[in-house]
């Protein structure tokens, strides 16, 4: 199948990553941003859902179906969380309604105003959630309102046919909306990391990533239980990179994970660190799928980290059998290649 691909992807999962996986099931890739032969192809791919869409062409995508092209979303950013009030639910669709791309920076005091009183009311719902307590300020909602109104106006406006999420949760909302979507991870490709084989792991817990406010305060708790015990943490929040984060990857026995937005479980920063044989080490989340606690890595609630993160380190046996069996779970079940072509193509065989 010839496949068309748009859009900037994310990080570790660029067009060449992507191309390659696909080519090696025996489809044709195509950059759709390139002019020659764009509407000749199997498929429409749009990887990702970050700022590429500022740039989409929507006569591209009408163009598209006009000439039977299925369109696939395959959607990397957060969304809102699923189990909303009624009143949320009318406040994403005023949104979508008015377009998907609209800024509420542009809109009026009014507006400013009700858009004001919504995330107050989110937040207020949120905090009743087995999540809620780790949210500090609407503000967190703010990127994945953006995200959801956009996903749901360009579904409403026929703009896809098909939405592929890399989270499991993702689909529960879209739901709510009436859109049916297909939950496939962020695949595992070489550049997110590798194992490099050596043994000398002289980091004991590394956190890697935006320390916002929330998370410096939990950093500071755990730096103080770790060096209580006789262990240390190390923070690395910028100029990580490619060889460098697999190196540094490659030296920690542990690599912690922070939620950004509590009601999703991060998928690359487990890739990342699996498959540099680092044992994964998370705060709890509701749905940790495909990952499974205990055999995949480890989850605990934020009170519990210091002393999880201690009772591993002073447990080699067990703490190495599941960087183990994470790493091999990551490098083999959850290869790109193993995940995208398989859901692309189950999902064009089913009738319109």
């Amino acid at each position: 199948m010839r496949i068309l691909v748009l859009g900037k992807g994310t990080q570790g999962l660029d067009f060449q990553n992507l191309a390659a996986a696909l080519i090696r099931h025996g489809h044709e890739v195509v950059d759709a941003a390139e002019p020659a032969g764009q509407l000749r192809a199997g498929a429409l791919l749009l990887l990702g859902f970050g700022n590429w869409y500022r740039e989409v062409s929507l006569e591209l995508l009408d163009q598209a179906a006009a000439a039977g092209i299925p369109r696939v979303l395959w959607q990397f950013e957060p969304l809102l969380p699923p189990g909303l009030p009624a009143l949320t639910h009318a406040f994403v669709a005023r949104g979508c309604s008015q377009g998907g791309r609209a800024s509420v920076g542009r809109a009026g005091v009014i507006d400013q105003l009700v858009h004001g009183y919504h995330v107050s009311k989110l937040m207020i719902a949120a905090r009743r959630q087995s999540w809620g307590n780790a949210i500090l300020s609407p503000h967190i909602f703010k990127y994945p309102i953006q995200q959801s109104r956009n996903v749901i106006a360009f579904w409403d406006r026929g703009l896809i046919d098909h939405i592929f999420v890399s989270l499991r949760p993702r689909t529960a909302f879209l739901s709510e909306f009436g859109i049916r979507s297909t939950a496939v991870p962020i695949g595992y490709t070489p550049t997110l990391g590798r194992s490099l084989g050596h043994g000398n792991r002289d980091i004991d817990v590394l956190f890697l990533g935006h320390v916002s406010t929330r998370r410096r305060a939990l950093l500071n708790k755990i730096d103080a239980a770790l060096q209580k015990a006789g262990h240390t943490l190390k923070v690395i929040d910028r100029d990580c990179y490619g060889d460098d984060r697999t190196a540094i990857l490659n030296r920690s026995k542990i690599v912690l994970n922070l939620h950004k937005f509590p009601w999703e479980f991060p998928g690359q920063r487990l890739l990342m660190a699996m498959s540099c044989r680092a044992l994964v080490v998370s705060e709890w989340a509701p749905d940790t799928t495909p990952y499974m606690h205990g055999e995949h890595m480890f989850t605990a609630r934020v009170e519990e980290l210091p002393e999880t993160l201690v009772t591993l380190l002073e447990d080699q046996g067990k703490r190495e059998a599941v960087a183990e069996a994470g790493h091999q779970f990551a490098t083999t079940q959850l290869r790109v290649e193993r995940l995208l072509p398989a859901a692309l193509e189950a999902t064009l065989r089913k009738p319109a």
